[in-house]
């Protein structure tokens, strides 16, 4: 996730202007806001009791979680290609973003937890949330970056298609999508075809955002309030509420279009907090590496041990978050960045000259 899960999409095209760099804070804080939210349910659904075992809070908040997520990734990918509307740019960013650290890991699985190699290829090819039978222990959150990456797959034949004319069609993929997942399995799955939804949900707000549909529906979104929209996503994302758990989707696309149109006026600005922007910041490698911080020792021991070890795991986590992030990721990430700008100049003068 994001991945879904970084604030570089959203901040990647702005020129290194006071100006600018005053636009982009207000109009995206809230986004980094909800990505900080996000990895930290999933953390805490992941890593924390939140709960008697019956009440199944930890499932509902890892699904919140990552509904959130996978709309912070739909929204900024969406927009991205809209203004860039460049697929070789595209694709070598998302490849420098999502690919190494994932790599990584699982290069780190394999040899920790003596884990076949065989899986780890398939897993190396973002291909274990079909090929089920082939996902490493410590890594079985790996299926959200498979539809992650069969998501930019999938945009980018669209845009290639349909010569980037295709965006007003995603609002009716994701419809189908909805459909799809209400007849055979509400909750949504692994799979790609019963999970993106939510990341296209993500899409079409971002198409809302830029104006595609008018004014009514940012308009919408504006008006209905905070506490529903908080809650619907909080019921749908539960196993209980059965069926309503296909519109998970739309409440989570919902909830983060609400608070993103109200921040570009200054609304809530909690979103924007100095820990919330850090979070936000480590959020990809949070969300990577922290299943191997509960490995070995550290999964031993009766409940009262076993949780008071999720302290140092949680420590190790942001930790090994912080020194990648800063210092692994951002290396390649920039070099993918200047690696992106000349392929778009060569193109650019390729198209003048022509």
């Amino acid at each position: 996730m994001g991945h879904p899960l970084t604030a570089e999409a959203a901040t990647e095209s702005a020129a290194p202007t006071e100006e600018k760099k005053a636009k982009k804070s207000v109009r995206f804080y809230a986004l980094d806001g909800w990505r900080a939210i996000s990895i930290l349910l999933v953390l805490s659904s992941h890593m924390l009791p939140l709960g008697p075992h019956a009440w199944e809070l930890n499932g509902a908040a890892g699904q919140m979680g990552m509904a959130l997520f996978f709309t912070l990734s739909g929204f900024l990918i969406t927009t991205q290609l809209y203004k860039k509307r460049h697929l070789g740019t595209f694709y070598i960013r998302r490849l420098f973003r999502i690919v190494p650290l994932a790599w990584l890991y699982t290069v780190a699985v394999v040899v920790i937890l003596s884990a076949p190699i065989t899986s780890g290829l398939v897993q190396g090819a973002f291909a274990t949330n079909y090929a089920h039978a082939y996902i490493l222990e410590g890594a079985e959150h790996f299926w959200s970056l498979c539809v992650e990456v069969h998501f930019y797959v999938a945009i980018g034949l669209l845009m290639a298609i349909t010569r980037f004319r295709g965006f007003k069609l995603i609002p009716f993929v994701w419809l189908g999508l909805v459909i799809t997942r209400l007849i055979i399995e509400p909750q949504g799955t692994i799979e790609t075809h019963l999970r993106v939804d939510e990341i296209l949900a993500g899409a079409c707000l971002g198409l809302i955002h830029l104006g595609l549909f008018g004014d009514k529906p940012r308009a919408l979104l504006e008006k209905t309030p905070f506490v529903v929209l908080a809650v619907l996503l909080a019921v749908a994302s539960h196993n209980f509420s059965m069926h309503f758990g296909a519109f998970r989707s739309l409440f989570a696309a919902s909830l983060v279009g609400h608070t993103l149109f109200h921040s570009e006026r200054g609304g809530y600005a909690w979103l924007g907090n100095r820990a919330l922007r850090y979070v936000a910041e480590t959020s990809y490698a949070l969300y990577v590496v922290h299943p191997l911080t509960l490995e070995g020792w550290f999964g031993t021991g009766d409940t009262v041990v076993r949780y008071s070890k999720r302290i140092l795991s949680f420590i190790i986590t942001f930790a090994l978050a912080h020194i990648s992030t800063h210092y692994y990721e951002l290396p390649i990430t920039q070099l993918g960045r200047r690696l992106s700008k000349r392929v778009e100049a060569w193109s650019a003068s390729k198209a003048a000259a022509s």
